[in-house]
């Protein structure tokens, strides 16, 4: 295999007395390792080595004023904004929308030799142009406005030129201004022997710079372009190459152009695959195949969604002991990105909620952190743990930090203003920030690369609070702040340790300039990924842009379009892997320039094959077995321990739904796993319901129901509400949303209730309501013969409320969920059915209440809906069998399907009709 970046530095070495006088400038600092590399192949001896810089470093080393950027530069500029404008400057916050934009267009005119005068004169009457035909009426409405707007667009210029003037005076300047300074005042004699290698789109800047030096034959010019991209109007790829012909006519550029094209062999393959994941599983997998035949140092991974950067890592095959990411770790990506969160959730939440409450979650999370626990002493983890225990248990969703403070572990301890309320006190944050980092990093738990990431936070965070307390006398919000603080950790990576020439390589398509592999694997290669979707951060229009030969978004597609096409002119194996899921940064479609391959690559050349493909996973062709459970001595004994503790009626139910989930649940006693209940669920929300009306009617068990007693208990209804949710959640957690809501609701049923029991005794004067008891516990026992043992089998359950009604006992069941009267009555008095599933689950529920109540002789069931009050208490509905004959069958039916649980024959298995299991893993 030919490489494009080996054959210019052997051309050089060959054409030169002594390497070491030679200027390399190259795009991209990577390529520095490999040119040091050929130089080596090339002299087999030990040499000087000549200068190699990227084109950034070569010309910030032609000024002797500071180059500034970024924040710096923006701060700066908002200073001399704030100057011109005096009071009717905007505040810093919106500044910073506008000012950054603006920033980044005076960076684009300087480098591109334009005029600003001009520039912005023309936008100026593009502005005023747009505007122009307004009706009277409209204009006289927004007038004010389009004064004040038109008012910005006269002023940019003056903007610029103050700037300007500001930066001179400090004898600062900015990277456009380095580029554009230096093009128009280069001496080529100052310079010799300067190599300019595998570059493609040049700024104007650029171009007078390299052009002047060729014209002087100062120095030399290497692209990598294959004729067909440049003989090819349409072809994006050429399109920098093809302008540079007609600029620089007085230049041979013909025999920079190499075919490539037409010779050689490359085999394409484009996968589809059917989401973003199952690519990095794909890949993983062609990764194995090409470890297997010792070819992974000639094989570069492609990431055009650099996204995917931490399942590919986690998902590279055993044996792959070298592995170098040229794109280095975003410091985002890793737990430091999880901390700095926290802490502004945490101060979040306190401001939202109260200075001296901790939400919950926050505070679990933050001890859970692995930075965090990789701190702890084992008596400390033994804290931990207790109070996590004790959140859980309390159910409290916020926290008083004074109450925790001395459970907490000791960094956290030594730094707990970071969970205080700052009262936005930002330099204090960063430097306990601080103070935190280098804790942590005093740990022998940490990793090599988390101890990486740490010295890279701390260094991010020392030169925010610098650069912060210079500019002290402009006012940060904060949620500048915050912007500010999650820009600088956005925008750093952690550079990663491996060999940089040896093993596999996974990059960005950017990393890949003038580099050359065998293989080649491109994930993410979908249109809207390669080339990225349209995006402009500029206040001047497309049309201004291209009359005065700004780059625009076809000029970036095409940037991209020859780092791709380039890329593959020497390759052999092009795997180019893509999804089929439309979401919201994809149609689900293959890139274009994967589309424009299929159609021009087979033409050119009989050996450039490219082949289709759909990844399916193994997973998805094997079949998958029923999970079943065979009944054994085990699961009987643990049968008898159940039935002889008793059965309760949601146990009953549970086996009638699913008698897999019957399984999980109370035979090997799985449980959910615990939190801290935010927003109400609908079983916490049913309890309260109950206990608010066991206590509002707690003062009346044993006596007779009358109109005054309820009158007075709907006054109550709202204190004994609160008390109730403030049990489960805290004075603080019903407050707001969801929970404030079930709130009100608990209340209007409960009231709803009490309206309707006046009512009903309204209606029945001469009928009396006694209250018996209140969530009163029944039991009852049988001793039945099962599989020919004789068994203690036992029900319990806990009734809402048992009362008399005209000389009737009745056991009423509250029930939050909706029941109408066909739920308690079965055809032709049929009993079977009522066990057969979980259909007549109410009926099963009164049936066993009757029968775990008949020491109080002839008893009624019956459910009360709330939201189906107007039934009032449902019963069982029986057309010809007396309660006694109804009884007795139920008794019989019961018998048998607890047989059936026992019965071995009968195997656990998951009843598909189920929608609501808590643990089957449902096909």
């Amino acid at each position: 295999m030919t490489i494009f970046l080996e054959n210019c530095i052997h051309s050089i070495c060959s054409s030169t007395e002594d390497i070491a006088k030679e200027t390399m400038i190259i795009p991209n600092k990577r390529a520095s390792v490999y040119i040091r590399k050929y130089i080596a192949n090339y002299y087999k001896k030990p040499v000087w080595s000549p200068t190699i810089l990227t084109i950034d470093e070569w010309v910030k080393q032609q000024t002797d004023k500071k180059v500034i950027k970024g924040n710096v530069l923006l701060f700066h500029f908002y200073r001399v904004y704030t100057q011109m404008e005096g009071k009717n400057a905007e505040s810093f916050e919106k500044y910073m929308n506008w000012g950054r934009i603006l920033l980044k267009d005076f960076d684009e005119i300087d480098r591109y030799l334009l005029q600003p005068e001009e520039v912005f004169r023309d936008l100026r009457n593009i502005k005023e142009l747009e505007d122009w035909d307004l009706e009277r009426s409209e204009a006289k409405e927004i007038g004010k406005y389009e004064e004040k707007f038109l008012g910005f667009w006269d002023k940019i210029l003056d903007f610029y030129k103050a700037f300007s003037d500001y930066l001179k005076e400090n004898e600062w300047t900015y990277a456009g201004r380095v580029y554009k300074e230096f093009a128009l005042t280069i001496n080529p004699d100052e310079f010799e022997n300067i190599h300019f290698i595998g570059f493609n789109a040049l700024s104007s800047a650029e171009q007078m710079i390299i052009h002047k030096l060729l014209k002087r034959k100062k120095a030399k010019v290497y692209f990598d372009m294959d004729p067909f991209f440049v003989n090819n109007p349409a072809h994006e790829a050429g399109r920098f190459f093809r302008a540079l012909q007609k600029r620089w006519e007085d230049v041979v550029l013909q025999d920079q152009m190499v075919d490539q094209l037409t010779k050689g062999e490359r085999n394409f393959e484009f996968i589809a695959s059917a989401d973003q994941v199952a690519q990095v599983g794909l890949a993983s997998q062609i990764l194995s195949g090409l470890r297997d035949k010792g070819e992974l140092n000639d094989t570069a991974i492609v990431l055009a969604d650099e996204n995917l950067i931490d399942p590919l890592l986690r998902s590279l095959p055993d044996g792959i002991e070298e592995a170098n990411i040229t794109m280095g770790l975003p410091i985002r990506r890793t737990s430091i990105k999880n901390l700095t969160e926290l802490f502004f959730a945490l101060q979040e939440h306190l401001l939202k909620f109260g200075a001296k409450s901790l939400y919950h979650k926050d505070v679990t999370h933050l001890l859970e952190l692995p930075l965090i626990r990789k701190t702890y002493s084992k008596e400390e983890l033994k804290r931990v743990e207790a109070l996590e225990r004790d959140i859980l248990k309390s159910n409290r969703k916020f926290l008083e930090l004074e109450s925790i403070k001395n459970q907490l572990p000791e960094c956290i301890q030594r730094h707990a203003k970071l969970i205080e309320k700052w009262e936005f006190e930002k330099l204090e944050f960063l430097k306990d920030y601080i103070d935190l980092a280098g804790t942590i990093l005093q740990s022998d738990q940490i990793s090599d690369l988390e101890k990486e990431t740490l010295v890279l936070l701390i260094d991010i965070l020392k030169k925010l609070k610098t650069f912060l307390e210079e500019h002290q006398d402009i006012e940060i919000s904060y949620s500048i702040f915050k912007r500010l603080m999650n820009e600088e950790i956005h925008n750093s990576q952690v550079d990663f340790l491996g060999n940089p020439i040896e093993g596999l390589q996974i990059m960005g398509i950017l990393e890949t300039r003038l580099l050359d592999f065998k293989n080649l694997i491109f994930i993410g290669m979908n249109e809207g990924m390669l080339p990225a979707g349209n995006y402009s951060d500029s206040i001047l229009p497309k049309d201004l842009k291209l009359y005065h030969k700004l780059p625009v978004q076809q000029d970036k597609d095409a940037i991209f379009a020859h780092h791709f096409y380039r890329l593959t002119l020497r390759a052999e194996k092009i795997y180019a892997i893509y999804y089929t899921k439309v979401d919201m940064t994809s149609t689900g479609e293959m890139s274009r320039y994967l589309m424009q391959i299929k159609m021009e690559y087979p033409g050119l050349n009989p050996q450039n094959i490219i082949s289709e493909k759909t990844y399916k996973p193994n997973e998805g062709n094997v079949h998958k077995a029923k999970f079943q459970v065979q009944k054994d001595a085990i699961i009987e004994q643990r049968l008898d321990d159940l039935f002889e503790k008793g059965l309760s009626p949601t146990a009953l139910n549970t086996y009638l739904t699913c008698p897999m989930d019957f399984y999980y649940r109370y035979i090997l006693k799985l449980r959910e796993e615990e939190k801290v209940e935010e927003d109400i669920e609908h079983a916490t929300f049913g309890s309260i319901v109950h206990e608010v009306l066991e206590e509002l009617y707690k003062p009346a068990v044993g006596d007779y129901l009358k109109i005054e007693f309820l009158k007075e208990s709907l006054k109550k209804i709202e204190e004994e509400t609160h008390k109730s949710f403030e049990k489960n959640f805290g004075k603080k957690g019903y407050q707001y949303g969801t929970n404030q809501l079930a709130f009100r609701v608990v209340q209007d049923y409960v009231r709803r209730f009490l309206n309707q029991e006046i009512q009903f005794l309204k209606d029945n004067p001469g009928k009396s309501l006694k209250i018996i008891q209140l969530e009163k516990e029944l039991r009852k026992e049988f001793e039945w013969e099962i599989l020919g043992k004789k068994r203690k089998i036992c029900f319990q359950g806990k009734a809402d409320r048992i009362d008399e009604w005209d000389g009737v006992t009745r056991i009423i069941d509250y029930k939050t969920g909706k029941c109408i009267p066909g739920d308690l009555k079965v055809l032709n008095d049929d009993t079977q059915a009522i066990l057969k599933n979980d259909k007549k689950k109410f009926m099963a529920q009164v049936m066993l209440y009757d029968l775990m109540n008949d020491e109080n002789g002839h008893v009624e069931g019956g459910i009360f809906s709330f939201r189906n009050m107007n039934e009032g208490v449902m019963t069982i509905q029986r057309k010809s069998k007396t309660q006694e004959e109804f009884r007795e069958e139920f008794i019989e039916e019961l018998k048998k399907k607890v047989e059936e649980i026992y019965n071995p024959e009968f195997i656990i298995e998951h009843n598909s009709e189920a929608k609501y299991c808590n643990y089957c893993k449902m096909d």
